[in-house]
């Protein structure tokens, strides 16, 4: 039996929530006003936040502290 466009999409759609939260890597996703939408556990980790709620801070300037810091030589 062939499963529905919706329910693929469903699928589709679980694996990727998925695998974006057990992924090694920090991710964060922004809104079109650089808010920040989403964070796996990984981001969380790195970036010391507590679950809960995300800060609402433009992510540009919280983490500008830590771009210029990698950019030193």
């Amino acid at each position: 039996m062939r499963r529905s466009p919706i329910t693929r999409l469903a699928a589709n759609e679980r694996d990727l929530r998925r695998l974006a939260e057990n992924a090694p890597l920090g991710l964060f996703l922004l809104d079109e006003e650089r808010q920040c939408v989403y964070c796996n556990a990984t981001a969380r980790q790195i970036l010391s936040l507590t679950i809960g709620p995300l800060p609402q801070a433009p992510w540009r300037e919280a983490l500008a502290e830590d771009l210029a810091a990698a950019r030193e030589p």
